[in-house]
């Protein structure tokens, strides 16, 4: 056979995007495009906000218009933070396991006793004295 094939870091990043799965398969612990998506949501807003206060013109929206785009890009920034902190405490909490559920099970060995009612194998009629 050969050499396993090598992902493209371009894939991998892509995949770590779309699954939360990042560093080689575990999982990242939340979804890390919600986090960016925040980040950018946050970054616009403090733009908008900026040009708010000092009075600068963007974009020819109105200064009303402007508050509300700033308030819209907090909320946005507030829904991806909320959804990226609760993907990665979903995460953690199902890598928790209670002490329970690591243990593996017992296989109860009385069980494996042979039971000729449920023995299908085709065997012989017994044969009748003559």
């Amino acid at each position: 056979m050969g050499l396993p094939r090598r992902e493209l870091p371009e894939r991998r990043l892509w995949r770590c995007f779309q699954s939360s799965q990042c560093h080689n398969g575990r999982s990242g612990g939340g979804n890390v495009l919600n986090l960016l998506l925040a980040i950018f949501w946050l970054c616009t807003a403090i733009g908008l906000l900026y040009a708010y206060f000092t009075g600068k013109q963007v974009l020819r929206v109105s200064e009303s218009g402007l508050e509300m785009l700033a308030l819209l890009a907090l909320l946005l920034a507030a829904y991806n933070l909320v959804r990226w902190w609760a993907l990665r405490a979903s995460a953690r909490a199902r890598n928790m396991r209670s002490p329970l559920e690591q243990r593996p099970r017992r296989i109860d060995s009385s069980s494996d006793q042979h039971n000729p009612t449920f023995d299908f194998t085709e065997q012989e009629p017994p044969k009748e004295p003559q």
